[in-house]
């Protein structure tokens, strides 16, 4: 945990004790208020409070935290830093469906897949042939294999009031949830010029390692819940609000940014900083993205599921009385 701290990953301790250390536990039972969270989960990207696009994805996809896995991490961080720093956009729900796909994780034990409480959810680009091959659509992600061992620095963190994750309940997925199964046949309408974009920057030598590696240079967590969007991060905003949004308070040194990005990725050891890639939004030089539509579209939360039931009875109360009248009519 110093390393994260030292690093700028992780807040110190402070009164209002964001982070626990489990003591003697042989696994996770957090305290009220808490949840599960894992070290190398803020390697890749993820701090907390979370971003609002994170709380709906876990919500949409019945996910607590634990269920994702350190390369799940690293593509969610990697799609929101895409789509706010370099399209200047929200990250967009939908085209975050079409383009992923989640699978069950089942570890071998005494030679049978058996399901495991931590890290059953895996991220992965939807490939194959026909209308699920979409990876060419995207930046490529060749993630470095996991360690093994990583879901054993496992620790509690606090869950915010106002940007809550799931809470943590140990419970397993098995099977594939039918909402996992989502599988758009085409490319909606509204996902072209993203698509078109994401193309565009491809041509001017976007690629995922360059993506993770200007994060990294912001010293942000695309994860966390943040004032500003990454391309709103400009010398003229506001210092209070670049001071909540940044998790380290000197800039990183190339050779700590380019260090991360080989802990991500495979071979052959990325080139930090890279003259060919883009730079993020609104820096001098950025691409910019004129005659492209980007609609919005978040990730459902719980509290949707309120307003939908809330809608529901109130055109049905609309619905009741309108009958009402016409039967009085009628009579």
């Amino acid at each position: 945990m110093r390393g994260l701290v030292a690093k700028g990953l992780l807040c110190h301790l402070m009164e209002a004790i964001e982070w626990i250390l489990p003591e003697g536990e042989r696994e996770p039972k957090p305290p009220s208020g808490y949840v599960v969270s894992f070290a190398c989960f803020y390697e890749w990207g993820f701090a907390s409070p979370p971003h609002a696009f994170f709380q709906g994805l876990l919500h949409h996809y019945d996910l607590e935290l634990q269920h994702l896995d350190p390369n799940g991490i690293q593509h969610i961080a990697a799609f929101i830093a895409l789509c706010e720093g370099f399209l200047g956009a929200p990250p967009f729900f939908q085209l975050f469906r079409y383009l992923f796909s989640f699978s069950v994780f089942k570890a071998k034990l005494g030679g049978v897949l058996t399901p495991v409480p931590i890290g059953c959810a895996s991220i992965r680009l939807r490939r194959g042939n026909g209308p699920s091959f979409r990876a060419d659509e995207y930046m490529p992600m060749a993630l470095t294999k996991e360690d093994g061992k990583w879901h054993a620095t496992w620790f509690y963190i606090k869950n915010y009031e106002d940007a809550p994750l799931p809470l943590f309940t140990n419970r397993i997925h098995a099977e594939k949830p039918r909402i996992w199964g989502y599988d758009p046949e085409k490319k909606e309408e509204r996902l072209a010029d993203y698509i078109a974009a994401i193309h565009f920057l491809k041509r001017r030598g976007l690629t995922s390692r360059g993506v993770v590696g200007a994060y990294h240079s912001r010293r942000v967590a695309p994860i966390m819940a943040r004032a500003l969007a990454l391309d709103e991060m400009v010398p003229d905003a506001a210092p209070e609000l670049i001071a909540g949004a940044i998790l380290a308070l000197e800039p990183l040194s190339d050779s700590e940014i380019q260090q991360r990005i080989t802990e991500a990725f495979p071979d052959p050891v990325p080139v930090y900083p890279d003259p060919n890639h883009p730079v993020m939004r609104l820096m001098e030089g950025f691409v910019p993205l004129d005659g492209y539509y980007f609609r919005r579209s978040r990730a459902p939360l719980p509290e949707d599921a309120v307003q939908r039931v809330l809608n529901r009875s109130a055109a049905e109360r609309r619905k009741g009385k309108k009958d009402a009248r016409a039967q009085w009519h009628v009579d």
